[in-house]
């Protein structure tokens, strides 16, 4: 009987030194002979921490009590155990303790699996700590018609008191929102007597919050808990609930002031609606080959290049292009769509409004045919001003006034050109500088440097005769003169109480001395009425180069 127990049997002496061991015991105590421990005191078995334990179940058996603990001590081979100990007296004819008998009993996989337990538990805590979802234990209680009438929390996490601003462990929510909506206990109530699993996204008044949540049923039916994991979402809902409006109110705006109102997809490859108002064909549906339908394959290129350019930029598109009318012809629409973005900032659709510029275009076109008939019709006359000139100041025998004449003429026609390729609306500060001085002034020998700047017309025109005669003056007698000069001119806009100036200079360098000249011809004078006729303008004549700085208001600058 011994020799089959897996307990250890020994008999002690009252010194506690070995006298018998069972089969069992030897066998878990892994003693090969029982001659290598006899007489081994027992205490001696049992190092560290649990030496005292051992020492007090001896005395209390020597005592004739009953001495008992849990520790752990290696086998005679050193593998670790973990003992359950009873050690009691064996009485002798006259009643006293005469020997001890110990029964140690393994339990070293009942401390693993506690042990590892404890670990599992302790990691599922840690998680549950740290984790930004907030979950719940609940027990559920009912009625005696087993209808769902209450729930208490038994456990909770960090997040989950955050979120819901309150420790609710061991509370019935009864007891702090008794007017909680009946959902919330149907919904519970159902997951704790059906077990099926329950997911859903839910307003819960008492709390003034909107909740995402997941619920399932654990442990035994007849506890009637579950677990629930949840997340506040009440931001989400709020921005959702703000970009509707917002979508709804830009929809309506839009709508009220276009002719036609359309939808794409994310990437525009699909036509998910068009609204053409007459104007357009409408779509029956969404459609994937819109630009077959509405664009001239010319015209492709340019439309998908500016929608590339809209989904690269995660911005607006806007774009004046032609279209192919509900009747078949071809019209000019101004299109402009933005793009609709979820919670999460990815684009949904693009959404969009069109009106028809047909008969602006048309009208622009028509004054460009005008344009360019008056201006060919200017530049004749110009020819004939300068033929002219020419015939009656032929006998003049100082040719430099005649020729300084002829060139300011042509300086003006130039210009008349620039303006020519904008409709007369305005030319480019730069492209003013680059048409008049690259006929006195080679590439390199030129330095331009400055922001884009429109200028109307009048102060194109003054610019370019005022450039002319700085870079006149240069060739004939300045930096121009010589092969090693240069000129730079430099342009800004500064702020003078608030009022922005465009400041623009013109530099001289590496020409021969300069000396200022001792009377003011007519060229003098033109160049001191500055930018836009209204002077403004400082003139140096320093030995290494001539400055010119000239100032005039940017709104002047750019009048119309």
């Amino acid at each position: 009987m011994l020799a089959s127990s897996a307990d250890c049997v020994k008999v002690l002496d009252l010194d506690a030194r070995l006298e018998f061991m069972s089969e069992g015991g030897m066998c878990v105590m892994e003693v090969d002979d029982f001659g290598a421990v006899a007489g081994v005191c027992w205490l001696d078995l049992w190092p560290g921490d649990h030496h005292p334990d051992a020492l007090a179940a001896i005395e209390a058996a020597k005592r004739g009590g009953t001495g008992r603990f849990q520790g752990g001590a290696p086998t005679l081979k050193g593998s670790p155990r973990w003992w359950d100990v009873i050690v009691t007296p064996m009485a002798g004819s006259d009643g006293a303790p005469e020997k001890l008998l110990s029964i140690s009993r393994d339990i070293t996989a009942i401390k693993q699996a506690e042990a590892a337990l404890r670990e599992s538990e302790e990691r599922f805590r840690t998680i549950l700590n740290t984790v930004e979802a907030a979950f719940a234990i609940v027990e559920v209680k009912f009625d005696g018609d087993d209808r769902p009438v209450d729930y208490r929390f038994v456990e909770a996490n960090p997040a989950f008191e955050r979120q819901a601003g309150v420790n609710l462990r061991g509370k019935w929510v009864t007891e702090f929102a008794p007017d909680l909506e009946r959902f919330w206990f149907d919904a519970y109530g159902h997951v704790a007597k059906t077990g099926e699993p329950a997911s859903f996204e839910n307003y819960a008044a008492a709390f003034e919050r909107w909740f995402d949540v997941r619920a399932v049923r654990i442990g035994k039916p007849e506890e009637r808990r579950i677990a629930i994991l949840f997340n506040d979402v009440t931001e989400r809902r709020s921005a959702q609930k703000a970009l509707h409006e917002s979508d709804t109110r830009f929809r309506a705006l839009v709508t009220a002031g276009a002719q036609t109102v359309y939808r794409m997809s994310p990437d525009w490859q699909e036509m998910r609606a068009l609204d053409g108002a007459g104007f357009l064909t409408d779509t029956g549906s969404p459609d994937m080959r819109w630009l077959d339908a509405y664009i001239a394959p010319e015209d492709r290129p340019g439309v998908m290049d500016a929608i590339a350019d809209a989904i690269h930029r995660r911005d607006v598109f806007e774009l004046e292009h032609r279209v192919r009318r509900a009747d078949g012809s071809f019209g000019w629409v101004l299109s402009r769509a933005v793009p609709i973005f979820d919670e999460h900032g990815a684009i949904v659709e693009w959404f969009g409004a069109a009106n028809d510029v047909t008969e602006r275009v048309q009208a622009e076109e028509r004054q460009e045919v005008l344009n360019h008939e008056l201006s060919h019709r200017l530049k004749n006359t110009l020819t004939m001003v300068t033929s002219i000139a020419r015939q009656t100041l032929r006998a003049v025998s100082d040719r430099e006034p005649v020729e300084a004449f002829e060139r300011r003429v042509q300086a003006l026609a130039s210009a008349h050109d620039l303006l020519l390729r904008t409709s007369w609306a305005s030319a480019s500060l730069r492209a003013v500088c680059e048409d008049v001085l690259s006929t006195t002034a080679p590439a390199g020998r030129l330095v331009l440097d400055g922001p884009d700047i429109a200028m109307g017309p009048s102060a194109a025109l003054s610019a370019s005769l005022l450039l002319h005669e700085l870079a006149t003056n240069a060739a004939k007698y300045g930096s121009l003169s010589s092969d090693a000069g240069r000129v730079e001119v430099r342009w800004y806009v500064e702020a003078r109480s608030g009022t922005p100036d465009l400041v623009l200079h013109w530099h001289e360098r590496g020409g021969p001395p300069v000396k200022a000249p001792t009377s003011r011809g007519f060229g003098s004078r033109l160049i001191r009425m500055g930018l836009g006729g209204a002077g403004g303008v400082e003139v140096d004549y320093a030995p290494d180069g001539v400055r010119a700085t000239m100032r005039a208001p940017l709104h002047e600058v750019q009048r119309s």
